[in-house]
């Protein structure tokens, strides 16, 4: 299983606005400091009008505020035109209009296509940030092929899980999953899948068993106890098995669906 750290476009996306704008607030205060033709300091902040339109609207809305950028430095430069004419500054003025709008689509061109490309990603996304074992999506899948099994051959599968308390502060709880991560990585044969649906205060890993009737589901969770014992104190354990035992199952799969709608609205 991949252990690649899920994207989410949004948080990418806020993180480049604020450094963005940091970026252009200090080119600014640096122009300022060496005492810069304030036009082009005001040039420069109109880049962030820019940047803001095209990583929320795509290159529509950021070639529109290029050309309004455009605009705004052209009437700034309007005075200096009326006393040597148009020849100094047509340059100058066009060169800056053509940054402006450039910037504006080809950066919304490649925010777009970045967050449909990341969009895709999310829909294969089965691994949990956390414990980097798999997650809601994954112990859905995991079901969904296992009760289809069923169906068609008659078999069995069980899913075997542990449960346990999680400490109050974010930093805790992130150390303890990874730990929990670490310890149950490899702990099952490669045809079971091992997943984490996180909870209000609680954590739960779930195993889904093919083939495994109740015995050796019992014997699985007992295992994975054992895994945890030095990571975990008080995790409990239980095992359902299908068919049989159909009612824990689909209440499981209604906590990972309600988890799967909230990670991936």
């Amino acid at each position: 299983m991949a252990r690649a750290r899920s994207i989410d476009y949004r948080r990418a996306r806020s993180v480049a606005l604020l450094t963005g704008m940091i970026v252009i607030a200090s080119v600014a205060m640096t122009m300022l400091g060496r005492q810069v033709d304030r036009i082009e300091v005001v040039a420069t902040v109109s880049f962030a009008p820019i940047f803001v339109g095209m990583l929320l609207f795509g290159w529509r809305a950021g070639a529109g505020l290029g050309l309004a950028a455009g605009g705004l430095y052209l009437a700034l430069r309007l005075p200096a035109v009326r006393l040597v004419g148009w020849s100094p500054l047509l340059g100058l003025i066009l060169s800056r209009t053509a940054g402006f709008v450039a910037f504006g689509a080809i950066g919304g061109w490649a925010a777009t296509e970045l967050g449909a490309a990341i969009g895709k990603l999310e829909l294969y996304d089965v691994v949990d940030d956390d414990t980097r074992l798999g997650n809601a999506r994954s112990f859905l899948r995991a079901v969904d092929r296992e009760t289809a099994r069923v169906a068609r051959h008659s078999t069995v599968f069980s899913v075997s899980y542990l449960e346990f308390a999680l400490p109050e502060t974010r930093r805790s709880r992130t150390r303890l999953l990874r730990a929990v991560g670490r310890a149950l990585t490899g702990a099952l044969r490669t045809a079971d899948d091992i997943c984490h649906l996180p909870g209000p205060g609680r954590a739960t890993i779930v195993a889904v068993l093919p083939d495994t009737g109740p015995e050796g589901a019992a014997t699985v969770a007992a295992s994975l106890s054992e895994r945890l014992r030095e990571v975990v104190a008080d995790a409990r354990t239980g095992h359902a098995t299908i068919p049989g035992d159909d009612g824990e199952i689909a209440a499981l799969v209604e906590r990972a669906r309600a988890i799967e709608a909230a990670s991936h609205p």
